[in-house]
């Protein structure tokens, strides 16, 4: 009976501790098909503000503290609270505006979805053919 128990937690440990990919999406008016890790962090540091044709970037973050989203900051070389005091000192200077935080993948999915000029992060495995793949992080 133990030995059963402890296959099956190792196999819970397994199944959780496996870590999805992370899915860079984007509108499909967004005029490139693939993103670098360097444009991604200036993106996301509100150093590029608009793409190469001149539109205006959407950007699109989760809420709160998550998995997801220490995979895509800690891909980009920073910690979410680093790019919390980034976005906070470009309010504060009135040099722009944070990312829109979603409470949800399915909302950031939905948005990104509906607004021209979007980006943002999801589980690989919950694209759709709504938005295009910019980039796959491991």
């Amino acid at each position: 009976m133990k030995k059963e128990l402890l296959i099956v937690l190792l196999a819970l440990a397994g199944a959780t501790g496996a870590q999805a990919q992370v899915a860079v999406v984007a509108h499909k008016t967004v005029p490139v098909d693939a993103i670098d890790t360097r444009t991604l962090l200036d993106i996301y540091s509100l150093e590029e503000t608009k793409w190469d044709d001149g539109s205006r970037i959407a950007l699109f973050d989760l809420k709160g503290k998550n998995d997801l989203k220490q995979a895509f900051y800690a891909s980009l070389g920073r910690r979410p609270d680093e790019m919390k005091r980034v976005w906070l000192r470009i309010i504060l200077s009135g040099e722009g505006r944070s990312p829109t935080l979603l409470t949800s993948t399915d909302e950031v999915l939905d948005k990104v979805a509906a607004t021209p000029g979007a980006i943002g992060y999801v589980p690989l495995a919950l694209v759709t053919d709504e938005v295009k793949v910019i980039a796959t992080i491991q």
